[in-house]
């Protein structure tokens, strides 16, 4: 698969066009499943599923995705299944797990006057770098401060 983008030039101010080159791989048995990632190592051609069930644990949508699509991608499709099914009307909460803590997600959840359950989970940050409530939030010049003054 060949990816173009245009970029802009800081140097000399021009567009310039990049393209770069990604193998896909693809099951010759089955090229509808995708390339699913089990850890370091071990790799196999797998589907993923979204299910939606109620509090007495009946399903009530479903639907089937190739391995390598993230959860929160495949969410949408299976929400809007769930929504326009026969008792998306009734539907006043969504429980979700961390994975689903996207912007996107609840949004789309929000507007449809439903309220998201999702657990917290803490921001991660690389090792050696500042966590976001380090930074000091200046109000007059709408500006965050770094922890190292700068």
């Amino acid at each position: 698969m060949v990816h173009t983008e245009y970029v802009h030039d800081e140097e000399t101010g021009e567009e310039v066009k990049k393209t770069s080159t990604k193998t896909i791989t693809e099951s010759t048995i089955d090229p509808e499943s995708g390339c699913f990632h089990k850890g370091e190592k071990e790799k196999c051609f797998a589907y993923s599923h979204q299910t939606f069930c109620d509090k007495n644990s009946f399903v009530l949508a479903v639907t089937t995705v190739p391995g390598n699509v993230h959860d929160s991608v495949s969410f949408f499709d299976a929400y809007e299944e769930l929504i326009n099914g026969k008792y998306g009307y009734l539907i006043k909460n969504i429980s979700l797990d961390a994975g689903y803590m996207t912007p996107a997600i609840c949004r789309a959840i929000v507007q449809n006057d439903q309220i998201p359950y999702m657990p917290y989970k803490r921001p991660m940050t690389k090792k050696g770098f500042f966590k976001k409530y380090e930074y000091v939030y200046d109000e007059e010049y709408d500006c965050y401060l770094c922890p190292n003054d700068k």
